[in-house]
């Protein structure tokens, strides 16, 4: 909101690093915007993108309105998905000066896409990199509902990620649907006052349906946590002001880890003895409605196997120690491919026959001088992407020509999953098969194959490219909460969210 606001009042001034810092004088609402980063208003000021005619509307949206360049409307008027006949405008009006207007593009993915494709250049290079891709991964998708005929598991963002309903089977809640009304400044069932405006225009209806609970979550809890332990060193109220109450955060934690467990990914395991070789199969199945992980190309999803005679821990693929560093079972020590030591990673893998191979869903690329690098404007070559694709993926998709080239092959899988037919089929899953030769004396037909998949949104090796070399307030702090921060009571121990597990 800073940036785009600061481009609004001083066009052609550019915005600086420094801005969000700024609490004094007359940048001090810039600094105030930056901070809050995006609001209410951010989405709801949102307005369709104006297609000039003989251009195809998606093509021209990706050219012109990602990466944050939205179109929006009138300063004085709010959309909403509600029908101007349906709503009580004056409370909102004689409060911000601002109407709420209908305007079904709120409803619409494509709004969420504007932020959610992201088109970046190559700063040391040449050309553009798709740095984010999540909508045009949900358009190659199932559940996309923009082309053709929707399938019956259609679901726009907004349907997953604002759900009507509120479920928490820990404390035996159920609300579905979510029945009240939307508004919570002054209406009719207000005490009467003198001069109170006519009952029938602060009259707010009690809706039976479309109620939206505003989750918008994605998997990154640890950030939550960051907020949570150090507040005041972020600037962050944990109490609200208005109701008193203090476990906001912990209430969206908490949301936050269910989505995790039961919206996110399955997997199962099977397993056979062949000869004295324990064969273990693995599938993994993603629920989401784009990649997983997908967003920022450094969240990483990945498989523990671990292969248990009775209590004891025989063969292990994919174990951490307390920082979240995948290491070696028998020496505690990182693997090298944790830090890509002397270039090495962890490949897609198809069949994996050694504890130092681990499956990881991720995405790695490359800078101008061939090294691995998490920067932005540095995405020179994508050395590899097995993120887990969506239900019903084609190479096309959603129909053959509809998508520009450069942002359909940003949908694609790199590397060795180019290959692998679980990335071709449309299926969202990937099927890999371990062969586990097991210590002398254990009997392959009495061990238990247990298989956990695991997510983490900020790894290893990203802090530690941030922590080498720079030396800013930012990088200062952030060490320094990455540093400190106690992980043990919570349920992101060992810097990783447990996401699904099978036992055979």
């Amino acid at each position: 909101m800073g940036k785009r606001q600061l481009d609004i009042d001083h066009p052609g001034r550019d915005y600086t690093r420094d801005i969000p810092m700024i609490t004094s004088g007359p940048d001090a609402k810039y600094g105030a915007l930056s901070r809050d980063g995006v609001s209410c208003q951010a989405c709801h000021h949102m307005a369709e993108t104006k297609t000039p005619p003989g251009i195809p509307p998606l093509t021209y949206f990706l050219e012109h309105s990602i990466t944050g360049l939205f179109e929006t409307g009138k300063q004085d008027e709010l959309a909403g998905p509600f029908k101007d006949n349906e709503i009580a405008v004056l409370p909102m009006k004689n409060s911000l000066g601002i109407t709420p207007k209908n305007d079904d593009y709120i409803k619409s993915s494509r709004m969420c896409g504007s932020c959610h494709t992201i088109n970046l250049p190559i700063m040391d290079g040449s050309g553009h990199s798709i740095e984010q891709a999540t909508y045009i991964e949900w358009l190659n998708s199932v559940y996309q509902d923009e082309f053709g005929k929707p399938d019956a598991k259609a679901q726009s963002c907004q349907q997953c990620h604002m759900p009507g309903k509120y479920v928490n089977p820990q404390a035996k809640i159920k609300v579905d649907p979510i029945q009240t009304r939307i508004a919570i400044v002054e209406d009719d069932s207000y005490p009467a006052a003198d001069h109170r405006a006519p009952t029938p225009d602060i009259h707010v209806r009690f809706r039976t349906a479309d109620f939206a609970r505003h989750e918008l979550l994605g998997m990154n809890a640890f950030v939550l946590e960051m907020f949570k332990q150090f507040n005041q060193l972020l600037g962050v109220r944990l109490g609200d002001y208005m109701t008193g109450n203090i476990d906001s955060l912990q209430v969206v934690q908490d949301n936050l880890l269910r989505q995790a467990t039961s919206a996110s990914a399955t997997v199962s395991v099977d397993r056979k003895v062949d000869g004295n070789v324990l064969v273990a199969t693995v599938h993994v199945q993603n629920l989401a409605g784009h990649r997983f992980p997908s967003g920022v190309g450094f969240r990483r999803l990945f498989i523990q196997l671990d292969v248990k005679n009775g209590s004891d821990v025989v063969w292990s693929s994919g174990q951490t120690n307390s920082d979240g560093v995948i290491i070696d079972r028998r020496t505690g020590k990182p693997l090298p491919t944790e830090f890509f030591v002397g270039g090495k990673y962890q490949k897609h893998h198809q069949v994996i026959d050694a504890e130092d191979q681990v499956q990881i869903y991720e995405e790695l690329t490359l800078d101008a001088n061939n090294q691995f690098t998490t920067s932005f404007i540095r995405r020179d070559h994508e050395l590899k992407d097995n993120r887990l694709l969506p239900l019903g993926w084609k190479p096309d998709g959603p129909q053959p020509g509809v998508m520009p080239k450069f942002f359909q092959d940003a949908t694609h899988p790199k590397g060795d999953a180019e290959h692998d037919p679980d990335y071709t089929d449309g299926k969202g899953g990937d099927m890999l098969t371990y062969r586990i030769h097991l210590p002398a004396g254990v009997d392959p037909s009495k061990v238990t194959v247990d298989a956990t998949l695991w997510s983490q949104t900020i790894p290893p090796y990203y802090l530690k490219d941030r922590f080498t070399g720079a030396n800013g307030d930012g990088t200062k702090r952030l060490k320094f909460i990455t540093s400190t921060i106690n992980l043990t009571a919570t349920k992101l121990q060992n810097w990783k969210v447990f996401v699904a597990s099978a036992s055979k």
